[in-house]
């Protein structure tokens, strides 16, 4: 499993509910305990998309990462 920082909510959508400190509110559902963490860190896990597949591992962060990308920038990828 990767010890990279991987978002199930892509940082630029997070960013847009950030408060004045640019941090975002977040609860966890299981403690009922709320943080205030940066968008790099709220709604991620590292690891959180990768996978075992038949012994095989397998990540779609990097294809994810780039579709993020594109979508965070759209008017630098319009022809």
């Amino acid at each position: 499993m990767s010890d990279e920082n991987q978002h199930w909510v892509p940082k630029f959508l997070i960013k847009n509910f950030a408060d004045g400190d640019g941090r975002v509110f977040c609860l966890d559902i299981h403690t009922d305990r709320v943080t205030k963490p940066s968008p790099r860190q709220a709604a991620s896990e590292k690891g959180f998309n990768d996978f075992q597949v038949e012994g095989e591992a397998i990540s779609f962060e990097h294809r994810l990462e780039k579709i993020e990308t594109r979508a965070a920038n759209p008017q630098a990828h319009d022809h």
